[in-house]
């Protein structure tokens, strides 16, 4: 199999996502992994040093000039992303690899989704997808994905520990060992802590037992994620977004890749944002996108129905 064609999408046009792309291209391992596509305005792309040599430009219209109003940002964010994912749904490329986007500009563009996520699971036609994280060896995924705290844990129940699980479990090229992390300090203590973990987490698993995946707990979150950096798990189900992310980025900062899982096509992302700040400075460091880049393209390899 030759290198597979992989779209790179702009994201904001004034965050850190061009710079991070153009960065990610030229290095020599993500040419030598995938013939890259860049989705966006040739403009934007251009101040960060791209030419036709580092990889073709796929314009999603007249280029316009800096600075663009937030409504204007979030339009063009979304169009070239959800070319870049009608593209992959279509076989046309691959795999998607979406810079990051604002969800303000979004709103203000009167964008319907909040999110990547939510639009790719309309368009895909799905019943759910998830999100996950992968930093090397380390896998998670995440049952309430973006939440506040509050309603992360209002939102807890047996059916969606399942479903999550079970997407998670699917994902792997074969049978994982998983490790389910618990609410509360110490899995809940016996119920001294909450009871989250006797009403909703011991059943979820059993019910996952149950359906033949093989995953521990609920386990205090801490404890699971030692086993799992110690190499006793392949995947940890986390419950709500810190307790996925915080491990991760202590762990493997900089490295680690967003991907969506239950889609029929690859999509995956760097876990990180805008940067408004650090923007258009030349000092984004562009080591997540490179792993996301890698990983859309080893991913695009299997040979099956869901990612």
């Amino acid at each position: 199999m030759g290198r597979p064609l992989i779209a790179v999408s702009m994201g904001d046009p004034e965050g850190i996502g061009p710079e991070v792309a153009v960065k990610a291209l030229r290095r020599r391992e993500v040419q030598r992994a995938c013939r890259p596509l860049l989705i966006g305005l040739p403009s934007v792309f251009r101040r960060y040093g791209w030419n036709e040599g580092v990889a073709p430009v796929l314009p999603i219209g007249l280029d316009s000039a800096f600075p663009f109003a937030e409504r204007e940002r979030g339009a063009l964010s979304f169009k070239a992303f959800s070319l870049g994912a009608r593209l992959a749904m279509r076989g046309r490329v691959r795999a998607v690899v979406t810079a990051p986007i604002s969800k303000t500009a979004w709103k203000k563009a009167g964008i319907a989704y909040p999110d990547h996520t939510s639009y790719l699971e309309k368009a895909a036609g799905v019943p759910h997808v998830e999100m996950a994280f992968a930093a090397g060896s380390l896998r998670a995924v995440v049952v309430t994905r973006h939440r506040s705290l509050l309603n992360a844990i209002r939102d807890l129940s047996v059916e969606k520990v399942v479903q999550a699980a079970l997407l998670f479990a699917r994902s792997f090229s074969k049978a994982p060992k998983l490790v389910l992390c618990g609410l509360n300090p110490h899995a809940g203590e016996g119920g001294l802590f909450g009871g989250e973990e006797d009403r909703i987490l011991r059943p979820a698993a059993a019910l996952l037992r149950k359906k033949g995946i093989q995953i521990d707990g609920p386990v205090a979150a801490d404890s699971a994620w030692e086993q799992h950096y110690k190499g006793r798990y392949d995947g940890l189900v986390a419950l709500y977004h810190d307790q996925a992310l915080m491990p991760l980025k202590v762990a493997a900062s900089g490295k680690i890749v967003n991907w969506t899982i239950g889609l029929p096509m690859v999509r995956t992302s760097p876990a990180h944002g805008t940067a408004f700040d650090i923007a258009g400075k030349g000092v984004a460091d562009p080591s997540s996108m490179i792993e996301a880049i890698l990983f859309a393209a080893s991913l695009s390899r299997r040979n099956t129905l869901r990612y």
